[in-house]
């Protein structure tokens, strides 16, 4: 780790330092695979100088990469080999930035740079301690809080400072404390009836007949005040050993030779991750015999978290058909026989319907023997094959793919395996995505049809929220795609989203949108739910009148108040834009894609159930998809009595 110190003037150069040197204020050059020294504000990275990719698994434990940006103006103000001197003039500059807390998906803060207009920061821009480079050469970033201001480290709020333990080492720390105070006690008892004793034996006469003999007067009762501490002491060291220090220390012998065995123990050991069980917290150990409950999410934890595309839907036509692994276990644990083989279609795909290696194993379509063929519909004149096609463009344009090169090898990185498997599919139906330029805001498709390369101005983005439910994008699309799509206005938007929201984004009297052919695609929809399937709906929108909702926009996301307003979920003027530019959609159609469980998970979840030890889980998917994949796991086995709460 390099560090350029902002208060060392007369130095240009790197300096190799360690993180305890890490000030605020300070430039730090990180090396991929280095983790980040203090929360940084992204500068520049090494290509494309605009973005990067970071693990956070040890803030939010999940293992997907995510992508952060750096400032616009922050990127293009820095040369290309990021010279101290440059970083210097940046220097010039301050941040201003919120008070320090844990929220680690969460920041605001402003970039004022010298004769330049200010720039609003958030959690995009930002690289937290702790969290990995990867697929990036090398960043620069900028210290804005080290030590325990960092989010990860932060010490703030009530209850901050307590470790985390076990119940064990709670209930003997309490118990402990009990003994001490018996043990104080038993003292005192003891020596008060010592003074006593030697004072009636000093004085000849029992204390109860004639306290003033024994006593002695005021003179006498200091000298027995100092006598009772005195003994106090003495009984203090022949009864200390009442407390179990030792307790403590065998404690964590045993806990350190099972941590041993549990570390080396080939049972616990992943093979596809060459990766061991890492016992992170030793005080936890014994917690796992205490276990009566597991609260389990679905994605990734029970699931492979591998998307595969299966299935897609437009204008009322089902592409695709073969069952999911889940539904055949469902089969098999309800005693099922085995189902025939559904009898698949042997026509050839053409030769442009090929799949990169990056891209192979997240596609798993195949078509029935005499249904209509997809790839010769997206083949088809008129606005029947415009319309199929331009669903192909929004899978390749609506996403935060990026193609990274890993060993020399071509991969595709993404937050979410979600998009892995449109950008993959797209890819096989004729779209390739080619290449992401982060300055200029494009996006590269090859039409692999004929071979035409198009460059898609990407012009905003609306991440997915949980509370939106929904991902939408703002494209410029060149002459020949929009040709190839049908023609009208270039500016486009492209949303996908979940079908208990994005359906009621549609127009009325669009396409699709009467009673029948609703309730057709609600159907389908439920059916794919019922095997387990991932469904999207799509839906797109001509900008007519862009220029004006831009402004208005870009207003709104440059104003402090609104942008934190939005941040925390209030009504928002940039929530009520992105509400206004996503009404009014034209259905394009709706997708499915599998995620399988892991190996093992049914045999596990059998044998946790068979000790005792109740499994909940919890997952976003439509009741009938949920039920499924509780059977599939063997959560609800195939003999169990389910009662059935359901609220929409």
């Amino acid at each position: 780790m390099d560090i350029l110190r902002a208060s060392d003037g007369a130095s240009n150069e790197w300096v190799r330092l360690t993180w305890a040197d890490v000030m605020v204020g300070d430039v730090v050059r990180v090396m991929t695979r280095e983790y980040f020294p203090a929360d940084l504000l992204l500068l520049r990275a090494s290509d494309p100088p605009g973005q990067c990719w970071v693990n956070t698994k040890p803030l939010d434990g999940e293992s997907d990469t995510k992508m952060r940006l750096a400032p616009k103006l922050s990127a293009s103000l820095l040369g290309d080999d990021c010279s101290p001197a440059a970083l210097r003039t940046l220097l010039r500059g301050s941040v201003r930035v919120e008070e320090p807390n844990d929220k680690v998906n969460d920041f605001t803060g402003q970039l004022c740079i010298d004769g330049k207009e200010r720039l609003l920061v958030s959690e995009d821009n930002m690289l937290l301690r702790g969290c990995q480079l990867r697929n990036t050469e090398w960043v620069v970033g900028l210290v804005l809080a080290c030590g325990t201001e960092s989010k990860i480290n932060f010490k703030g709020g009530k209850g901050a400072d307590k470790a985390k333990s076990g119940t064990t080492m709670v209930m003997v720390n309490q118990n402990i404390i009990g003994v001490v105070l018996c043990l104080l006690l038993v003292c005192a008892i003891s020596s008060s009836l010592g003074i006593a004793w030697q004072g009636a034996y000093d004085a000849g006469e029992p204390w109860y007949l004639d306290p003033e003999a024994a006593v002695g007067g005021k003179e006498a009762l200091g000298v027995s005040a100092g006598k009772w501490f005195q003994a106090w002491g003495t009984y203090f060291l022949l009864l200390y050993q009442f407390i179990p220090v030792s307790l403590y220390v065998s404690m964590n012998m045993i806990w350190t030779i099972s941590r041993y065995f549990m570390q080396r123990d080939l049972e616990m050991y992943d093979g596809a991750q060459d990766e061991p069980c890492r016992v992170r917290s030793m005080g936890l150990i014994d917690e796992l015999g205490q276990i009566s409950h597991i609260f389990s999410d679905k994605t990734g934890t029970l699931t492979s978290n591998h998307m595969e595309f299966r299935r897609v839907v437009i204008d009322g036509m089902t592409y695709g058909v073969g069952d999911t692994a889940i539904s055949r276990s469902v089969r098999e644990n309800a005693g099922g026989g085995p189902v025939a083989p559904l009898a698949l279609s042997t026509a050839k795909p053409p030769g442009w319907a090929s799949l990169r290696p990056c891209s192979s194993t997240f596609v798993s379509f195949e078509e029935g023997k005499g249904a209509p063929s997809l790839f010769d519909a997206l083949q088809e004149a008129g606005a029947a094959g415009a319309m199929r096609r331009e669903l192909m463009v929004a899978m390749a344009v609506n996403h935060s793919v990026l193609l990274e090169t890993v060993n020399s090898r071509l991969e595709l990185s993404a937050s979410s395996p979600d998009e892995q498997a449109f950008v993959a599919a797209a890819e096989h139906f004729g779209y390739e995505f080619s290449a992401r330029d982060a300055d200029a805001n494009t996006v590269t498709l090859t039409d692999k049809r004929n071979g035409v390369t198009h460059v898609v101005k990407l012009l905003e983005v609306f991440p997915y929220e949980s509370s939106r439910k929904r991902m939408s994008i703002i494209v410029e699309l060149p002459p020949a795609l929009l040709a190839d799509v049908g023609g009208g206005c270039p500016y486009r938007l492209y949303c996908k989203g979940a079908d208990s929201v994005l359906l009621d984004l549609l127009a009325p009297g669009s396409a699709g949108t009467d009673d029948a052919s609703m309730e057709k695609l609600n159907d389908l929809l439920y059916e794919w739910a019922d095997i387990a399937l991932r469904t999207l709906v799509w839906g797109r929108r001509e900008l007519t009148n862009y220029d004006d909702w831009h402004a208005l926009y870009e207003m709104a996301c440059q104003d402090p108040s609104e942008v934190r307003k939005h941040k925390t979920g209030q009504p928002s003027r940039i929530g009520e834009l992105q509400a206004e530019a996503e009404a009014m959609l034209t259905l394009q159609g709706a997708t499915a894609i599998e995620d399988k469980l892991q190996d093992g998970v049914p045999e596990v979840l059998a044998d946790l159930r068979a000790s005792g030890i109740k499994v909940w889980m919890l997952t976003g998917d439509k009741v009938g998809t949920a039920k499924n994949i509780a059977t599939a796991c063997n959560i609800l086995p195939p003999d169990a009595r389910v009662t059935e709460l359901t609220d929409e």
